[in-house]
């Protein structure tokens, strides 16, 4: 028996449906129409980063900056020395308490490019994330053809 939109296992359909989709005058088209696509696709620069060494955020698409990078590749080295400097400081002074926790070194991230001065009195920062409603809205302000000025006043 045969469902509906199913085919038989014993029947190959072949990868064409009929003879005109397999002539060379129509692949030679549908390649040409790929090509097509493939420079547009690059002139429009949608995939961004073009130098391969370089480490990029793959949802924000941000480019690493050098302390960034130099922070996320050595991190491991930074951390085993870390943990050798404080145990030989242990056994050797005898200063720390037993259960004494490893001192935390702040690494530098992706988040570290949003980071932004509160306060510069008190040298405060604050990581700015994307609100996703008030982009929203302004999106639909400026659609709707009301100044987008406007609905940034009011949202806050």
């Amino acid at each position: 028996m045969k469902s509906f939109n199913q085919n038989d296992d014993d029947k190959d359909i072949g990868i064409f449906k009929n003879r005109s989709d397999g002539t060379r005058l129509r692949v030679s088209s549908e390649e040409e129409c790929i090509k097509k696509m493939m420079q547009r696709f690059g002139s429009y620069d949608i995939f961004g980063v073009h130098e391969e060494n370089r480490l990029f955020s793959i949802a924000s698409k941000d480019v690493a900056t050098n302390d960034i990078t130099d922070d996320l590749l050595t991190f491991k080295c930074r951390g085993q020395t870390l943990l050798k400097e404080f145990a030989e400081r242990r056994l050797k002074e005898q200063n720390d308490e037993f259960y004494a926790p490893i001192l935390k070194v702040q690494s530098k991230t992706f988040a570290y490019l949003y980071k932004e001065p509160v306060s510069k009195k008190q040298k405060v920062t604050k990581i700015l994330k994307a609100n996703r409603k008030l982009m929203q809205r302004l999106f639909n302000a400026d659609n709707s053809g009301r100044a987008v000025k406007n609905s940034i006043g009011t949202s806050t």
